[in-house]
């Protein structure tokens, strides 16, 4: 419990500090909430949990007042949701999650009263999960920093790689469903719509590199595919960059 609290104190002490800290290269709150954490705390699984919990919490209750990536000529930082249906369908989730969950706790608790509030506090912490990676995907674009490239999903997963890892991005012409074997070398970027589009871009690394997952999971993949909502200016920026370093 005492590791718990400590987390929490310098989760409120790391929040206040983010909001006082002017912007800088990478304004997503999940990588910034990260790097403080970590350079407070010894990393452990144990706090991949939580910071995992903390990150959802704070997406689901904390940022409705933002509005979103700002509407500049920053050309580092590439939004992936607006031109697909992905915010739609996760409404939809929650509408259908809502009322799922209202029908199933009267009925189940005329007959186990118990179960009932199980699976309420169940699809509770669903709901809570759902407006978290809604708000998440709205606020944490790709970026391209001078170095790095962020890709995050949502709450989900996200990637971090040095532009000279990076083989070559180009655009995708392999099958719109990948075999068991080969979606395990991928990390998908793409969201989840009414319909399952196929990637737009297919980046390729030198090495397998880290995709990190909430609560610590990782996965090693050697491409991925994604579809930001300014493809040609994406793809101009991230060829930039790597020739930069050539």
């Amino acid at each position: 419990m005492f590791v718990v609290y400590k987390i929490v104190i310098k989760f409120l002490s790391i929040i206040k500090g983010l909001k006082q800290d002017k912007p800088t290269e990478i304004p997503v709150f999940s990588y910034r909430f990260e790097i403080e954490l970590k350079r407070k705390l010894k990393p452990s699984r144990f706090l991949e949990v939580i910071t995992s919990e903390l990150t959802m919490f704070y997406y689901s209750f904390f940022t409705w007042n933002k509005k979103g990536l700002p509407n500049t000529n920053d050309s580092n930082m590439f939004t992936y949701h607006k031109k697909t249906s992905a915010i739609a369908f996760s409404v939809m989730l929650i509408h259908a999650l809502i009322l799922e969950s209202v029908g199933f706790h009267f009925l189940l608790h005329s007959w186990n009263e118990m179960i009932s509030y199980v699976l309420l506090v169940m699809n509770l912490y669903t709901l809570v999960y759902l407006i978290a990676d809604i708000q998440a995907i709205r606020l944490s674009p790709f970026i391209l920093t001078k170095n790095l490239l962020y890709i995050q999903v949502g709450i989900k997963a996200k990637l971090v790689v040095p532009f000279e890892m990076i083989k070559e991005i180009s655009y995708y012409k392999g099958p719109e469903k990948l075999s068991k074997e080969e979606s395990k070398q991928v990390f998908d970027a793409v969201l989840a719509d009414f319909m399952k589009e196929k990637p737009i871009f297919e980046i390729e690394f030198y090495q397998p590199q880290d995709v990190r997952c909430m609560y610590g999971f990782k996965k090693k993949v050697t491409k991925v595919h994604l579809s930001p909502d300014e493809p040609e200016k994406f793809y101009e920026m991230l060829v930039m960059r790597m020739e930069d370093l050539g």
